[in-house]
């Protein structure tokens, strides 16, 4: 799981003292990390949308009816994350909490589609 002793995470630490633009992917679990530097986004084929950096192309209209389903989890299991997050917000032990969920989706949409076509 997650280590902040993570040799990616060392490098961006390294990044950031000198100063150098980058960005960083990590997977649900924490597994892996990813670290690009603005010079290498393009290069690598990675499409992102931020104020400062941006490596995308015309977005083209979706002509086609979207197929979304999702299995997300009870209730009861949410709740069982959800109330140990509240309670360790309670004693103290967080300033910045992001819980979330692994959830299944069915789509007839591409990676890319979902890209051009959301807004965050």
């Amino acid at each position: 799981m997650f280590s902040v002793n993570h040799q990616k995470f060392m490098e961006m630490d390294e990044l950031s003292l000198q100063k150098v633009p980058y960005f960083f992917v990590i997977d649900f679990l924490s597994e892996n990390v990813e670290i690009y530097q603005e010079y290498e986004i393009e290069k690598e084929g990675l499409m992102i949308d931020f104020q400062e950096i941006s490596k995308t192309k015309e977005t083209q209209a979706l002509d086609k009816k979207i197929v979304w389903k999702s299995f997300p989890e009870t209730l009861e299991s949410f709740k069982v994350g959800f109330d140990k997050v509240q309670e360790n917000i309670r004693l103290g032990n967080s300033y910045l909490v992001n819980y979330t969920r692994k959830t299944k989706i069915d789509t007839n949409l591409t990676l890319e589609e979902i890209f051009y076509h959301s807004n965050a």
